[in-house]
């Protein structure tokens, strides 16, 4: 990238008041008492016990999966179709429309015509550019190029129509337990993010006798056990403390209740628990107490939440009032930012953003994880495949990721009645401890955009982290 370029996005970020400066270099050495390595390591374990052979019909899925994109190199490309920016020479190859673009503007450039063949039915176009995609790129090579495989696997999924039993097979593939410690140990985005709230919740709640947290996307609960390890050691003793875990009918919370639970126990403190697994979070209604310091906490994962229906029963729009209408004493959101064309309902627009965000996303995790942890980096690569896949190849209620811009967050928080509290100093510092810990790079970045705490990777914002209570509510 050109210094020019370079300027010109810095003046771009800093005229919509973002500035994103490197964090300094230190080298982060993993504690071996973490109580969320040891947490996360009590499941694997469990897992391992449990592991129970794949059915027969699972199988055969992922094997017709594997049959069909390896046709694809196969495939003889066919003229048709017209008003292509990008087009075939009379050996039926695909020329690069200018000398000076990059490799990677050019792959992203093709699957973005790919995708309008798609959305137009046009068979021999898609299958002929998805070809000499796949011919540019391999598996093994640079994280654009394993990026460009995923989304031509995406498209021709889409087109074919298989895409949700190709998701199906690729959720059965990963063991979704490794997938969490693979993140959370060796991904600083997933530790920044828990940090960031734990943070903020220990300075918070310093004093208080009952502390209720509610935790939309909950998950297997790992970022708990290092916030209830410190409740446990405060000097004026562990407060009395309840966890509501809500999360999608598919998360088995009543384990995520019995293992935290009992770490819980080994910690001296009695936690109760309550379990809501619901496909609707915004008609859920967790039961509080009037005397119970309230935080509701949202780690990634508002970005399952559907935004679908008229205006005035928009999932999104009921949520933030939902958790308005609990008058929490502290709500935290920290979203992964992917700019407001991935929730779009156009699958054109979606399919763009889509392309920028994971681009960005691939690099970084190449950073992080190839030199150093290839198995890792492969295992990383799946996710985002997964992740893809459901993005681009399905729609409805099949599709469940749909992220949006930390400032269409923001809206909806202060349309509902929120108003932002600054960020604490005791959590920006934790977050400088942790972001880009595994590997010091000087393409890691941070900002602040009025209270929005932004963590970025070169010149894209990847995530944001803030915190929020009801309007004419006294202030923590």
């Amino acid at each position: 990238m050109s210094a020019d370029l370079v300027s010109k996005l810095r003046a771009v970020l800093l005229h919509h008041q973002v500035r994103l400066d490197p964090v300094p270099q230190r080298q982060h050495v993993e504690d071996p008492n973490d109580p969320t390595l040891a947490y996360i390591s009590r499941m694997l374990l469990d897992e391992e016990e449990e592991e129970e052979e794949e059915p027969p019909q699972m199988i055969q899925l992922q094997d017709a999966y594997k049959n069909l994109i390896a046709e694809l190199a196969a495939l003889v490309s066919s003229p048709g179709g017209s008003g292509n920016l990008i087009h075939p020479d009379d050996s039926g190859n695909i020329s690069v429309p200018d000398v000076h673009e990059s490799r990677t503007g050019f792959l992203k450039s093709m699957l973005l015509e790919a995708a309008r063949a798609v959305a137009g039915n046009r068979g021999s176009e898609v299958y002929r550019i998805i070809s000499e995609v796949r011919s540019l790129a391999s598996p093994e090579g640079s994280s654009e190029e394993r990026t460009a495989l995923f989304f031509a696997d995406a498209l021709i999924a889409r087109f074919t129509g298989f895409g949700s039993q190709v998701y199906s097979a690729m959720v059965k593939g990963i063991r979704e337990r490794h997938s969490v410690h693979v993140r959370l140990l060796n991904l600083p985005s997933f530790r920044v993010t828990q940090r960031f709230a734990n943070g903020t919740i220990l300075d918070f709640c310093q004093g208080a006798t009952r502390i209720h947290i509610i935790d939309y996307g909950i998950h297997y609960g790992c970022q708990w056990p290092q916030l209830i390890q410190r409740l446990s050691q405060r000097p004026e003793g562990p407060p009395a403390m309840k966890i509501t875990g809500i999360d999608f009918p598919r998360v088995d919370v009543k384990e995520t209740e019995r293992n935290l639970v009992e770490y819980a126990k080994s910690c001296g403190i009695s936690l109760e628990f309550e379990v809501i697994t619901s496909t609707s979070w915004e008609l859920v209604q967790p039961k509080t107490h009037v005397n119970d310091l309230l935080i509701v906490n949202c780690n990634l994962r508002l970005r399952h939440l559907r935004e679908d229906g008229s205006v005035g029963d928009n999932p999104r729009k009921l949520f933030f009032e939902k958790v308005y209408s609990l008058k929490p004493d502290l709500f935290i959101q920290c979203v992964w930012d992917a700019g407001s064309n991935l929730s779009s309902p156009f699958f054109i627009q979606r399919f763009e953003g889509a392309l920028e965000s994971f681009f960005t996303k691939m690099d970084l995790f190449q950073t992080l994880l190839q030199e150093d942890m290839p198995e890792e980096y492969d295992f990383i690569g799946n996710i985002m495949a997964k992740t893809i896949m459901n993005m681009v190849a399905m729609e409805g209620v099949e599709r469940l990721e749909r992220p949006n811009s930390y400032r269409s967050w923001d809206s909806r928080a202060r349309r509902a009645g929120f108003e932002q509290e600054p960020v604490r100093p005791t959590a920006v510092e934790l977050v400088k401890a942790a972001w880009c810990s595994s590997k010091p790079n000087c393409n890691f970045k941070m900002g602040m955009d009025g209270n929005w705490l932004l963590l970025g990777w070169k010149e894209r914002v990847l995530y944001a982290m803030s915190t929020w209570r009801p309007q004419n509510k006294q202030a923590g």
